[in-house]
């Protein structure tokens, strides 16, 4: 599905496109990442592993996923990948334990990439192209080059290309996405215009036949990399009637406390909810996978008292991106869950009645779409509420009924649906 163009990041002004790297691992394994998207590529058989691409989790990546919208450019260091963040933070992979090195991400400084600091934040692209020097690519056109032995930016860095290194290589209106090794002799350059280069090692220039296009034939089962970055225009729910189909965007509009010790990655504000498949917020960008449907059980708001709480709400149940509706599944304690059929999707009240935001209510009888008929008009709900746990933030019903300061979301209708 294509979604109409617009909303809050606009990724001009010399920013790096957050969500997108590549990298040689061990052996001959390249990773290709893009979107919270992940593939593994093999060198000799010139196509993905079975089963690629894979969502970045904590099963798949343990400790990479809250960082996964935020990857701008990545290499491997001997047995460790660095990854390099948009607010200008890195952070170190163990590749043999699967595990983000303890103390990070940490910010990108004079203790650690000396002179790199002021470039952090533009840099989409990295590469270490031997035992020495590193490069890193700037989302402006101009690349640095990095001395890993005396781990500081070479003198006369940043500089834009000039042929005297790269030659052939020149980054107008497009910028390098991606660089990475293919072989000893050969280093592979992946654009923002979808074109592609080879860069020989031995000549220190790109070979005559390039560039050429990104397809399915030159990269057998990257296809997921072709796809255009989804952006989508939505405006502040304006509290009439739902009616219909209605497709919306929740965000979290604060930060969330967990009842349990919880980790950092989950104390973030202004999380979009997703299909986890738990109903959850981890997501700092719209994509498609942050948009539901709300359908009305009337297409009517009622006015009236429900737990002594005077308000104005609507009856409505709640589609994910996949098809699948919201339930509260009593078998995960009260989380709500995106895994229903239509016939048992859990009815929701949407409570209006908090200023700019509004809470999700669900009968303390959970009832359903199946037997919606049967709701009486007055019955007494049990709040929903996003609670912290570990480095993820789910949905839940309050045993205590009452709405916190975890109930409040922000509600946005999406404008048009291409």
């Amino acid at each position: 599905m294509l979604w109409a163009l617009c909303f809050f990041f606009h990724l001009g002004g010399g920013l790096a496109y957050a969500g997108e790297a590549v990298f040689s691992g061990l052996g001959t394994s390249v990773y290709f990442f893009k979107d919270g998207m992940y593939l593994r590529y093999q060198k000799g058989n010139n196509r993905p592993d079975r089963g690629y691409p894979r969502a970045i989790t904590n099963e798949s990546w343990p400790g990479l996923s809250p960082f996964k919208d935020d990857i701008t450019a990545a290499m491997r260091l001997g047995a460790e990948a660095l990854f390099f963040l948009s607010d200008g933070r890195y952070l170190k992979y163990n590749l043999n334990d699967a595990r983000v090195v303890e103390g990070y991400p940490r910010a990108v400084s004079n203790e650690n990439w000396l002179g790199l600091a002021p470039y952090a934040k533009q840099i989409s692209a990295a590469i270490r192209y031997n035992t020495a020097y590193a490069y890193f690519f700037l989302s402006d056109g101009r690349y640095i080059l990095y001395d890993l032995e005396k781990d500081r930016i070479s003198d006369g860095y940043p500089r834009f290309f000039d042929n005297s290194e790269w030659n052939g290589l020149s980054v107008s209106k497009e910028h390098i996405q991606a660089m990475f090794s293919w072989s000893d002799d050969k280093i592979y350059c992946f654009l923002s215009d979808y074109k592609y280069l080879r860069f020989d090692r031995n000549n220190r220039a790109i070979d005559p036949e390039y560039p050429q296009t990104i397809t399915s034939d030159s990269w057998p089962g990257l296809k997921f990399w072709l796809q255009e970055r989804s952006t989508i225009d939505v405006k502040p729910w304006d509290g009439k009637p739902i009616e219909g189909g209605t497709f919306v965007v929740f965000r979290l509009p604060r930060r969330m406390l967990g009842p349990i010790t919880t980790g950092p990655n989950s104390q973030s504000n202004e999380l979009y909810l997703t299909t986890d498949p738990f109903f959850a917020a981890a997501s700092k960008n719209i994509e498609s996978h942050n948009i539901f449907t709300l359908y009305p059980i009337e297409k009517k708001q009622e006015e009236g008292l429900q737990n002594n709480h005077p308000g104005v709400y609507q009856k409505v149940i709640i589609q994910g991106y996949q098809g699948k509706f919201v339930g509260v599944s009593q078998a995960h304690g009260g989380l709500l869950r995106v895994d229903r059929q239509r016939d048992d999707a859990t009815v929701f009240i949407l409570d209006q009645t908090w200023g700019e935001n509004v809470v999700l209510h669900v009968y303390q009888r959970n009832y359903t779409w199946k037997n919606r008929s049967s709701i009486p008009l007055l019955s007494r709900y049990l709040s929903t509420y996003f609670y912290s746990y570990g480095d993820h933030t789910y949905g839940s019903i309050n045993p205590e009924g009452a709405p916190t300061a975890g109930s409040l979301l922000e509600m946005y209708v999406v404008m048009d649906k291409k």
